[in-house]
């Protein structure tokens, strides 16, 4: 019964054990061993690849199968640790003994048969096989003296032979291990050499820059160099005669020497100690293996890789007639190496951020240009350090244009350094961005930090919010629908939902969706012209502003973020920009049956999707007024340009939320003639005294009725006494450090005995629209009007803020059947 290291040791064990009729019992934890070594690129590897393809033959022979023995029972005793495997082996010779056959444990482990051969098992045990061979009559003996070693067994001669020497032959290659050589004297003696191992020839295809040279490389295939040998070498030097130093080069094959260095037994090429001779000197070179070498820990190969330093890796050809002049871009054709090649993405590419000057002065100076590389480490997904280009660029006028290709796939990495970065295939982009952290927020986009501010940025590597953002994490728990969220100041929530693939806007309550001003078109309207083709609407600060329109039904979310190739295939069709904030449809677009308009902020790559209207606004109805008079409701208003009928509805507890609302009168006015005003009276009811009513104005285009959005107006009968409360907020300037305060100041007949609770609702950017529409800041209870029919409240210092308004709302409803809110002016409920 061998253990692993015997088998390791000796592959040809199992051979010669079964050849001598031994019974070879290899137990389930042997092979276990033997597997995890097979994985190795060492000596010890190929030596257990050896002993597992001898046991399977074995077992597959049905001469010879029951030779070798595959055994998984044991014995279990109190003496014995299962968790470790020499104790387990043990346990297995055990078992063969309490089943009557004999069991000899073979193990060179000195610590393993003393423990077997313990008085509580008493299991015979043998070192070497010598020692087997004694236990059989017939075996073969070696008989060792002091100066020399005899066989009884002619068969035995050569291994006799063999022993004998003390040290190899000069003849011997060098890599062979004498058997008197113990592992550390090995590498000692390995690692001393310096040996010919192969011929480089000069590669006339790289450029030829002073100092530098590429060199092909032959390695001897004899020698058994594990390590991946690359194909290219590099000679940095500086010499006298430059030119002479060139073609000394080119003299034919050159002499190729390097050291080693041995890891768990296998040879690698020491890449600091190779050299190829050069007319009558020895040069070093530097190996252009990107790749991670088995010796080297992180450090290392971090240093070795940042050595390369730039090199002139190829040449790139100019595109004079593609040349963008607007975005600064010059299109080219790179001719590189095979080898960089699998670094970088597909073509076509593209110098960058190279104004129209440079470009022409750069053109001038020659189509084909010297292209440059500079390499760096980066972190793979797992974790793993993996060479990268860090910058790819053409040299001019002491300027360093980059190289980049026409279609980004941008993924984030880690540097050494504690910097991150984008890479596509393993080609970085934008290095000089110095980014200090990168979250993906949604599949599109990802959250760049720099100097503890936050951006945005595309898959395309395009920045599209400079960090300028103040960012923190918003709990998992307040958004439980939401796979990301953070807040983004101002009262925003940025919130990624999985399932839409989509980014939202949210208020800060996480209730309502809103469109962040810097990001979303904002006021986009639709006026009924003449024509019917213009559109207005307010640009972002950021980004470009696009409009485009269909005749079909589509549906995107407000602030959805969509790829620009992904929106074009819905087959939408732009707007013509007719200047800013103006937007030109083709003639009789409004008059379709039906069109859908889709505003859009272009983000380098991406559509962020503003608010879409389905429906053309009409103009409003002018001015409208009413009146009572012998029980009748007076209206009147003004009849706008294009608008021929109206439709009134009235309640009278709300207003109406469409004029389809079942609940409402509705009347239907038509325009006569070309008159200017409109008139229509309506009977008054006698238990009602309120009377909510709604102007919509009306438009037909082929069957299709369209309603603008619609004029309110709240009517009292006057028999029924209807109190207006008046308020607005005053700011003061302290007298102590300046410091401002607010006040909320509220005016009304001191006859109310009693006041509903207020509430005071603040809002970011314009006037709340209802008592949900923003933040609640105040809640006002028992409010008692003073002799001069004034109350000033002094509003919480916290709540000043610029672009915020607010507003008073009653808490609980609504209306109030005898009591009416009225601001001041709109300036009036400013909270800066």
């Amino acid at each position: 019964m061998p253990d692993t290291s015997v088998l390791i040791q000796d592959p040809n064990l199992v051979d010669e054990l079964v050849t001598k009729g031994f019974s070879l019992v290899v137990t389930g934890v042997v092979l276990e061993e033997l597997d995890g070594l097979k994985k190795r690129i060492t000596v010890e590897g190929v030596a257990a690849r050896d002993v597992r393809r001898k046991i399977e033959a074995y077992k597959r022979d049905t001469a010879n199968s029951s030779s070798v023995l595959i055994l998984n029972e044991y014995e279990k005793t109190p003496y014995l640790n299962m968790g470790k495997n020499d104790d387990k082996i043990i346990a297995h010779a055990l078992y063969i003994r309490k089943q009557g056959k004999n069991a000899i444990l073979f193990s060179a482990d000195g610590i393993q048969r003393l423990k077997a051969l313990s008085e509580s098992f008493e299991i015979k045990v043998v070192s070497d096989k010598f020692e087997l061979y004694d236990l059989k009559d017939e075996s073969p003996r070696l008989v060792r003296t002091n100066d020399s070693i005899t066989t009884e067994d002619p068969e035995l001669e050569l291994a006799a032979h063999i022993l004998k020497e003390q040290k190899p032959k000069e003849s011997d290659p060098f890599w062979l291990r004498d058997a008197f050589e113990t592992p550390a004297d090995y590498q000692i003696r390995i690692e001393n050499l310096m040996v010919e191992a192969g011929t480089v020839s000069l590669d006339e295809s790289y450029p030829q820059e002073d100092g530098l040279l590429f060199f092909r490389t032959q390695w001897d295939s004899r020698i058994p160099i594990y390590s991946p040998l690359t194909e290219t070498v590099i000679v940095r030097t500086r010499v006298p005669d430059w030119t002479a130093f060139v073609e000394k080069a080119k003299e034919g094959q050159l002499q190729l020497e390097c050291g080693f260095k041995v890891i768990d037994g296998a040879i690698f090429i020491d890449s600091d100690r190779i050299q190829v001779t050069i007319g009558e000197k020895k040069r070093l070179v530097s190996s252009l293996d990107l790749s991670r070498l088995p010796y080297e820990n992180d450090e290392s190969y971090l240093d070795r890789i940042r050595k390369i330093g730039k090199l002139p890796v190829g040449t790139v050809f100019l595109f004079k007639e593609q040349y963008d002049i607007e975005k600064g871009l010059f299109p080219l054709e790179l001719s590189a190496p095979t080898w960089l090649k699998s670094f970088l993405p597909d073509p076509p590419y593209h110098l960058v951020n190279i104004s129209k000057e440079k470009a022409y002065a750069l053109y001038t100076q020659g189509l084909e240009q010297t292209c440059y590389a500079h390499f760096e480490i980066a972190k793979t997904s797992g974790g793993e350090l993996c060479a990268v280009v860090d910058l790819l660029y053409v040299k001019f006028q002491r300027s360093k244009y980059t190289i980049v290709p026409k279609h980004i796939k941008a993924q984030a990495t880690e540097f050494p350094d504690g910097e991150y970065g984008f890479l596509t295939s393993r080609l970085r982009h934008r290095p000089e961005m110095h980014i200090q952290e990168i979250r993906r927020f949604s599949p599109q986009l990802f959250l760049i930090r720099r100097s503890n501010k936050w951006g945005l940025m595309d898959q395309q590597a395009n920045v599209l919010l400079e960090p300028s953002i103040r960012m923190e994490t918003v709990s998992e728990d307040a958004f439980p629908n939401y796979e990301a969220a953070c807040y983004l100041g101002d009262g925003f929530i940025l919130a990624h939902a999985g399932k839409r693939r989509d980014i939202n806007i949210l208020s800060k309550d996480g209730l309502s969706l809103y469109p962040v001003k810097e990001l979303l078109i904002d006021n986009l309207k639709i006026p009924m012209g003449r024509d019917g083709t213009s559109v207005c609407f307010v640009s972002p600060n950021i980004g470009e502003a696009h409009i485009y329109y269909t005749f079909s039904n589509i549906n995107f979310a407000l602030g959805q973020v969509i790829d620009s190739q992904e929106f074009e295939r819905f087959g939408l069709m732009k707007a013509e920009s007719i200047g800013y904030g103006h937007a030109l449809l083709e003639d009789g677009a409004l008059r379709s049956n039906t069109i859908t308009i889709v505003p859009v902020t272009k983000l380098g790559s991406c559509f962020l999707i503003g608010k879409i209207h389905s429906s053309i606004e009409l103009p409003e109805v002018i001015k409208p007024t009413a009146d009572f008079g012998n029980k009748m409701l007076i209206l009147s208003w003004g009849w706008p340009n294009d608008v021929h009928e109206v439709c009134i509805c009235v309640r009278h507890d709300r207003f109406v939320d469409s004029p389809q609302d079942l609940q409402a009168r509705c009347y239907t006015v038509n325009r006569n003639n070309d008159s200017v005003s409109g008139h229509h009276q309506i009977h008054s009811s006698s238990a009602e005294h309120i009377y909510y009513v709604t102007f919509y104005s009306v438009g037909h285009y082929d069957d299709k009725l369209l309603f603008s959005s619609g004029l309110q107006l709240q009517l009292t009968e006057k028999e029924f006494s209807v109190t207006d409360i008046h308020y607005f907020i005053r700011l003061k300037i302290g007298f102590w450090k300046g410091k401002k305060q607010a006040f909320l100041t509220l005016t009304g007949p001191d006859t109310i005995k009693e006041m509903p609770e207020l509430i005071l609702v603040k809002k970011n950017g314009n006037v709340p629209f209802n008592r949900n529409d923003g933040i609640a800041i105040m809640r006002i209870k028992d409010i008692q009007f003073g002799l001069m029919g004034r109350l000033d409240l002094e509003l919480p210092g916290d709540v000043l803020e610029e672009h915020s308004y607010a507003k008073l709302f009653y808490a609980e409803s609504t209306q109030h059947p005898s009591l009416r809110l009225i601001p001041e002016d709109h300036k009036q409920l400013k909270l800066w």
